[in-house]
């Protein structure tokens, strides 16, 4: 929370920037990597953290698509679309929200790409929600298809917590998540394919592809007018 105390030593209360690393895709086409904005607040509990999942084609040069978070209606949707389109219950990162009502004062929403496939044809992203100062916190998983332009997005079984880890390492194909109450010791791991569709796989393990790269426009952006 360095950005916070300096907010508060400054006493100066505009958004502040961030860019992370990028992930390169397998076949070196893709680049995957987030804008995070920080908005701080003299209260830690009022601050807000947002985010922007952008992925470049290295290939044609230019912009692919982009995702914000928070999401619509995360925590109770999940399904197949489009980019840039929504079906019915479905929750699109790629769409315009219908609304554009501001997030909640004290919302942490960061979307981050955690890994690839293989063959660099699918992207699964890290969906983190939660509130300053309390234990709320869980994770999404958003998968975007480079090849469809397809997004899938998957809520974790309804448990207190929740932690994406990687592409399934027996099913490639399926996400790996922890997922229990704050008690469980280890967290159960379930495997999951679809939406809803969550079996145990307490054997299974993480995987995922990629090659992180840090460069000049990583870190701290903070904008100050």
């Amino acid at each position: 929370m360095a950005a916070h105390s300096a907010a508060i030593a400054e006493q100066l209360f505009t958004p502040h920037h961030y860019r992370s690393s990028a992930l390169r895709s397998p076949d070196g086409r893709w680049l995957a990597y987030s804008r995070i904005h920080f908005t701080p607040a003299p209260q830690l509990h009022a601050s807000q953290v947002e985010s922007l999942l952008l992925l470049e084609d290295l290939l044609e040069g230019r912009l692919q698509a982009q995702a914000s978070s928070p999401f619509p209606s995360a925590a109770s949707s999940a399904g197949t679309s489009s980019a840039g389109t929504s079906s019915a219950g479905t929750a699109d990162p790629f769409a315009p929200a219908a609304d554009c009502s501001p997030s909640p004062a004290g919302s942490i929403a960061i979307l981050m790409p955690i890994a690839w496939n293989q063959t660099g044809d699918r992207l699964l992203a890290r969906q983190f929600e939660g509130r300053f100062c309390s234990s709320m916190a869980t994770d999404y998983a958003l998968i975007w298809e480079t090849l469809t332009g397809q997004v899938q997005t998957l809520t974790p079984p309804r448990q207190e917590q929740a932690m994406l880890l990687g592409w399934s390492q027996r099913h490639p194909q399926a996400v790996l998540f922890e997922a229990g109450s704050l008690y469980d010791s280890p967290m159960p791991r379930w495997r999951m394919t679809g939406p809803g569709a969550a079996v145990p796989a307490p054997e299974d393990q993480p995987l995922g592809y990629g090659e992180a790269i840090a460069d000049s426009l990583m870190g701290p952006q903070t904008h100050r007018r």
